[in-house]
């Protein structure tokens, strides 16, 4: 089942505000990055998982924007990381205090394939649980993606 058809007003909603939202590149920007590389298929969950710290403030700058629920951080150390450098690293680059990072610890075998990136200072998700932000999200891939029908690439 489609979510216009389960939630007509968020979807309907998410495509009203669409034009308001793409006029800043960067929003588009944030919609690809979801859609290549984030989760938001998951029932209420918008995240990105990221090694890249301008992708990762990107995310972060756009859910705190558009999230009316609470943006988490969850940073993956595996042994021999300088958690302490990694963790003033983040906390920088996604301009938090430090005790809003959460340290989670992976085994290699847990890790996706994104451990296979270079990512020096540990693997950032950064997350929000909000089931209207997950539906509007769903409207402004779908729009970005009939665009680039439209446009026949």
């Amino acid at each position: 089942m489609r979510h216009e058809e389960t939630y007509p007003l968020e979807y309907v909603t998410g495509l009203a505000e669409f034009d308001r939202l793409s006029v800043d590149p960067s929003f588009l920007a944030f919609i690809g990055l979801i859609d290549d590389e984030g989760h938001h298929g998951l029932r209420d969950t918008v995240e990105l998982s990221t090694g890249d710290a301008e992708d990762a403030a990107l995310a972060a700058h756009w859910l705190r924007r558009l999230s009316g629920a609470r943006v988490s951080y969850v940073l993956d150390v595996v042994a021999g990381d300088d958690v302490i450098e990694n963790v003033r690293s983040w906390s920088q680059r996604l301009d938090i205090g430090h005790e809003r990072l959460r340290l989670r610890r992976r085994r290699f075998d847990e890790l996706g394939p994104r451990a296979f990136e270079p990512a020096p200072d540990g693997v950032i998700t950064i997350r929000t649980t909000d089931p209207v932000l997950q539906i509007r999200m769903q409207a402004w891939i779908d729009k970005v993606r009939a665009n680039l029908v439209r446009a026949g690439i």
